[in-house]
Parts: structure tokens; sequence; C-alpha cells
């Protein structure tokens, strides 16, 4: 094609995206001291909300006390919010060592609650009392939709343990993946190190426990046509899953498995990172495909691509084909300390997917770009099946761990949050300005309308198309800045370029030479307000 020296004028478009009228309440749980958890909803959308507390947790109605250290909770409330029953159990654990766990699934079939955590000592729930084995064990336990405990296992050594995932199928058994310090065992089962997976029948019987990965862990578990799918993370060179052996050359990585229901081995892949990959959830539409989100530090290696950071966390989400090629992948890069993190992802009825988190600094989505004043900023954003970012939400010191989605297609959020957040017309102030637990309700997030977009000036890029070499007139608005923040990223989201300009001229010089040809978004940022625009690279 003929080379244009010509000006081509792009509309840039400034976006502010608070979306603040979409939230219709929120909820706080905790007290003086740390507090973390999440809500997972039933099909009646009432909503349970567990996890950890120290000393004192309160509710609107109750207030619960430790025993140890500090204590597990469970509580329940209405479609509205509405506080219906609390209830708290744990270890005698000493001061330091933190019991954690939470609501790992909901199985609305047979009307239960499966909770998985850790604990030290000995727990007693309604009468069903385990004993650790040394430090720190696991529990799983499962509760009907009252709060009473039905059965209650744990899995342990002579050290402390870290817990996975679980998954259960249409007849109610129960796939749970564990990470055991030593050797050790489940129930009658003896386990060696590493991570194991276990199958539990409704009752509570144990059909098997087998140690299942060497040199990685389980992240997240998925029932589909009567198979069991793996995401992971790879810390070893070598990763065994099952008897198959998967080989890197920088030492980690990320993994998908796919497994028959007795933990046979069906099929694997790992994609190589220098540092651990950890994919932290996923979602599989009725094609086969994979939707994984999670984050990655240093470097990742993809279909001879290689993905960058500065350090920091990085989120990347990604589609996968049913072989577990990679369709498409985004990086979200934020130029925070804390970067950015993945707390899970959940699929709409259209096959669109909400993938929410943390971020610091000045964080893109797509097309989108916001920014946090604070140390760290929750957010969620919302995927087409394609990759395209149709909107996202973010408020307050905070971060988010669970997303959920109702009957009628409303968002529900959940994490944790720091001094007061505003979220649409709720105020939460955390007890103590220690962290306590949020959870909130929103409209659907969608595309975004033309009111909700506004021309704020004309970005020049000159050459476009160009043979890799334009520039960019700065905006009038950013004329008196000290210092600009320009980020080029490809069609992947992937950052491509980064680097602070000084204003010393009324244009910015672009070199994509060494790139390959192609569309290139760019990104022009003071921290609090972001233009964007379009590199054509022939």
């Amino acid at each position: 094609m003929k080379k244009q020296s010509l000006f081509i004028t792009i509309a840039v478009l400034f976006c502010h995206f608070s979306y603040s009228q979409n939230w219709q309440w929120a909820k706080q749980v905790g007290g003086p001291e740390l507090d973390r958890g999440g809500i997972r909803l039933d099909s009646d959308d009432n909503i349970y909300c567990s996890g950890s507390f120290h000393n004192e947790c309160y509710f609107e109605t109750d207030t619960l006390r430790s025993r140890g250290f500090n204590d597990l909770f469970l509580a329940k409330y209405n479609a509205t919010g509405e506080e219906l029953w609390t209830r708290s159990f744990g270890g005698d654990n000493p001061a330091n060592l933190d019991e954690s766990g939470g609501i790992e699934k909901i199985d609305n079939v047979n009307m239960c609650i499966y909770y998985a955590g850790e604990f030290f000592y000995e727990m007693n729930i309604d009468g069903h009392l385990i004993t650790s084995k040394g430090g720190m064990d696991l529990f799983l336990a499962k509760f009907d939709f009252n709060g009473n405990c039905l059965w209650l296992h744990s899995a342990g050594s002579n050290f402390d343990e870290y817990l996975s995932s679980m998954a259960f199928d249409s007849s109610g058994n129960v796939y749970w993946a564990g990470d055991l310090a030593n050797n050790g065992s489940f129930a009658t089962n003896n386990l060696n190190k590493g991570t194991f997976l276990s199958k539990i029948d409704i009752n509570g019987n144990i059909i098997w426990a087998r140690n299942e990965i060497t040199g990685g862990d389980v992240s997240d578990l998925k029932i589909f046509n009567n198979s069991l799918f793996i995401i992971g993370v790879a810390f070893n060179d070598t990763t065994r899953i099952d008897t198959q052996d998967l080989i890197s050359q920088h030492g980690g990585g990320m993994i998908l498995a796919q497994l028959d229901l007795n933990g046979n081995y069906i099929k694997a892949k790992k994609y190589d990172s220098r540092l651990a990959v950890i994919l932290q959830s996923f979602e599989i539409d009725e094609n086969n495909n994979i939707y994984a989100a999670g984050e990655f530090i240093d470097s990742l290696f993809i279909n001879g691509d290689t993905l960058t950071n500065s350090g920091r966390p990085d989120f990347i989400f990604a589609k996968f084909d049913s072989s577990f090629n990679i369709i498409w992948y985004k990086q979200s890069f934020a130029t925070g300390p804390a970067g950015s993190n993945i707390g899970s992802m959940k699929m709409d009825s259209q096959g669109n997917i909400y993938v929410c988190g943390l971020f610091s600094g000045n964080a893109t989505f797509g097309s989108f770009s916001i920014n946090s004043s604070v140390s760290s900023d929750m957010f969620v954003a919302l995927y087409t099946p394609n990759g395209d970012c149709i909107g996202v939400n973010h408020f307050g010191e905070a971060g988010s761990g669970l997303v959920n989605i109702d009957s009628n297609g409303d968002l529900f959020v959940s994490g944790y949050f720091f001094n007061t957040i505003n979220v649409g017309s709720s105020t939460l102030t955390s007890y103590g300005g220690s962290l306590d637990i949020f959870f909130a309700k929103s409209a659907p997030i969608t595309n975004v309308s033309e009111n909700e977009r506004s021309i704020i000036n004309i970005l020049k890029i000159y050459a476009n198309p160009n043979n890799g070499i334009c520039n960019v007139t700065i905006p009038n608005e950013f004329k008196h800045e000290k210092k600009l923040l320009l980020s080029i990223f490809n069609q992947n989201g992937k950052l491509m370029q980064q680097t602070y300009v000084l204003i010393n001229s009324n244009d910015i010089r672009i070199n994509l030479e060494e790139e390959a040809k192609g569309i290139y978004d760019i990104s022009l940022s003071n921290g609090k307000r972001n233009y964007s625009g379009k590199i054509v690279f022939e």
C-alpha cells in the first residue's frame, strides 16, 4: 500500500467509568482487626457470606467471638441483603497462626454448602470432631442451607498445609484438592508430600484419594462433560500430572489439564514462565473453550511471544480451545506497586465473562483506563468471548475476591476494604481502621453509552498509516504537565513500550520499527486522565 504522509486526525476519548449509579446496595462484615471473606449465591439468590475474623466479628444483628487467635464464620442473607443467621467455628490456634477458609461451592440440586479451609489443633462442628496431625491441617465440611453441619473431614501432616480448590459432579460427588507440606493422610488414605486430589460421595464417604501433581499446585477445578478440568501453577522444570511429565525450560509456568472422574490423565499443557504464573479461576463454554485469568511476574512465554512486566504482578486473561491452545490473550498493565491481581471470574448467560480483582496506579482494560488514588483499588471488568472489554467498575481502597451473578443477571462482588469506601449511595467504614469485608450488588455492566464517553480533545497522529515512525501531538489539556506516561499495546493487550515523557515540545515521536506490522493501541496519561488512539503500522 502506498505510504501516506498527510495528517490523519484520530478522535481520542477521555473516559470516566465510575458507574456509581449502578450500585444498588452494599454491606460490611468485620471487627477491629484483620478480617477476610466473600460471598456465594444459591439458586434463590440467597447470599452466603464466609471467611475469617479475629476476636470479634460484627454483623447487623449479631456479634461472633473467636475461640482461638482467629475463627471462621458462615452467615446467610436473603436476596435483598437482610441477615438471616450467623455462626462461627474453628480450632484453638495460637497467636499469629491464622486459620483461613470459606465457601468453595454451593450445590443447588442437593441444597448444600461445601466449606473448606485450614484449622489448628481440633475443630468441633455440630458434634463432628476433627484433630490436626500437627501444625495447620485442612478441613472439608458440608452444611445444609440452614447452617447445620452434615459431615466433616480433615487432611494433613505434621507440617502446615495449604488449601487448593474443589468441584462437584451431577451425582453430588465432591472432588477436593489440597497441598501437603510433608507425608500425611486424608482419613485412612496415606498421601505423600505434594498436591493431592480426592473424591468424596454425597454422604461423605471417601471414594479415593491420591497424589495427583508433583512440582505444581491446583488453583481451580471444574467438572464439564464428565471430565475434571484443572488449572494451576508449575513450580519446577518438570511437573508431573498423574503419570504424565510436562517439561519446561524456564522453571515455572501455568498448567491446564483434563482428567477423567477417577483422576486418570487425559491431556495437559504447560506454558512457561521464569517465575510462577498463578491462574486463579476459569470458566468453560458450550464449545469446550476455556477462559482463564490469573497473574504473572517477570516473563510469560506464549506461542513464541514474550509477555513482560516491571516486576509487579500483571493480570493475564486468556482463551484456550479444547486442546488447550491459546486463541487470544490479554494483559492488563497497572503502574502502581501492587500491580493488578485477579480474584475470580464468572460467565454470564450470554457467554460474557466478569473478572474481578485489585489494581494500583493507572490500569488498562482493553480501551478502558482507570486510576486509583489510594494504595490499591478493587475492579470488576466485563469481557466478551472475543476478549473485548465492555466496561469496568472500581471504587475505593479495596480488593475484590469473588464475583457472582444472580438469577436476574445482576452482579454481586465481594472482597475486603480499608478505611472508608463509597459504593453507590452506601458508605462503609471499617471497624477500628483495619481490614473488613464488603459485598455489594450492582446492575450488570453494559456497553459504555455515548453519554458516558466525552470527546475532550483531538489527538493528531501523523503519518497514519505509517512505516513504524510517527508523531503524536500532546493534547492541550496536557501541555502544562511535567510528566506523562506513554503506553503502547498490541491487539492482544500486551504492553510493547512504556515510558515517562518529559514535556519539552508539542509532539511525541513514536518508533515501532522493531515491532511487527499491525495496529497498536496508544495511551497517554497524567495519572488521572487518559487519552487513547490507534497507530496503523504497515
